[in-house]
């Protein structure tokens, strides 16, 4: 199962709805997002929010990437959430996962963030 499969399913089982909205053009060998987000989940009474979904390893370069998106920033300002969720294997087996989640509030120095 993919990292973005598996936050979809928690967003799923956390009563969100969940609309993918990153995709592969094959035509044009190209990868498109939404202000460099995988999902946008949404449940009455809360905010629209997009979740960038990625490796725990890989999680500070996509704090990076949404640090340098003015359309992220935007996102937050106007009342939007942005997630980040970074995945690992909780054991060695690789068949279990526990998530890491992270609120972009804006400008966020990732080499802070704890590993």
């Amino acid at each position: 199962m993919t990292p973005t499969a598996r936050s979809m399913a928690l967003m799923k089982k956390r009563g969100y709805q969940v609309f993918r909205v990153e995709y592969w053009n094959s035509f044009a060998r190209k990868r498109y997002d939404l202000i460099g987000c995988d999902l946008l989940v949404l449940k009455e009474g809360e905010p629209p929010t997009l979740i960038q979904v990625t490796t725990a390893e890989h999680r500070n370069a996509r704090i990076n990437k949404l640090n340098g998106l003015q359309s992220a920033l935007l996102w937050v300002r106007i009342g939007g959430k942005i997630l980040v969720h970074g995945w690992r294997p909780l054991t060695q087996s690789r068949r279990r996962y526990e998530v890491e989640e992270i609120e972009w509030e804006g400008l966020i120095d990732a080499s802070q963030l704890s590993t």
